[in-house]
């Protein structure tokens, strides 16, 4: 082992253990590893999904091995349409975003607070804990996620809640309203508007009837 993480460079020790302990699993749920990139990749008819590692820039042979796990929907043609419907960049470009609600089941043993943060650490701690930890993640929360939310019409159905940490989240549900019109349901999307109208607080009204104008081109 000592030899391995001495001799392949950071993100090389990554693609050996992943391929050790998680290619099984995540092949037989579809995905395949572009080892070059450190992402599985798993193709929806809407979708390319993407589970990644993101290595921490001060990796260093035998030194510093470092990184974090994430996961996307991703769709460039949505920012294509964006672009060329409403005549700017979409936040967030190709991601698209479905349920953010915390995820029950998450073991985050080796998980760290705070921006730019990279919680699993191959030479301070156990590899091979490490990697059954990622793969009990994989296996209880982000494979479970990816197959819940692999369509818009289901990230639709599956809205965020209204309020975040006290504050009306009223971005994703305007995003809701954009999706609908991408996939052409545009009952839907008037369905999603008559509904925040209802319930939208008046400190937010001026925003949301400014934005709803913009999304519908009144």
């Amino acid at each position: 082992m000592e030899n391995i993480l001495g001799k392949l460079k950071p993100k090389e020790v990554i693609a050996h253990y992943s391929k050790i302990y998680l290619n099984t699993f995540l092949n037989e749920n579809g995905f395949d590893f572009k080892e070059n990139q450190l992402e599985y990749h798993r193709k929806k008819p809407e979708f390319k999904q993407i589970i990644s590692f993101s290595c921490s820039r001060n990796n260093y042979t035998g030194h510093i091995i470092d990184f974090a796990i994430g996961f996307c929907n991703y769709c460039p043609r949505f920012q294509t349409w964006y672009k060329k419907h409403y005549g700017q960049d979409v936040v967030g470009g190709p991601l698209i975003i479905g349920n953010e609600r915390k995820m029950e089941g998450w073991n985050n043993q080796y998980q760290k607070i705070g921006h730019g943060s990279f919680g699993y650490d191959l030479i301070n701690h156990d590899i091979e804990h490490q990697f059954f930890v990622i793969l009990e993640n994989l296996q209880k929360c982000i494979i479970p996620y990816l197959d819940q939310f692999d369509s818009f019409e289901k990230i639709i159905l599956n809205p965020n809640k209204y309020i975040e940490d006290g504050q009306f989240d009223l971005f994703s549900s305007l995003r809701q309203i954009e999706h609908s019109i991408f996939i052409d349901n545009f009952k839907l999307a008037n369905d999603i508007r008559s509904k925040l109208s209802s319930e939208i607080p008046k400190d937010y009204e001026k925003y949301f009837q400014n934005e709803i104008k913009r999304i519908f081109k009144e």
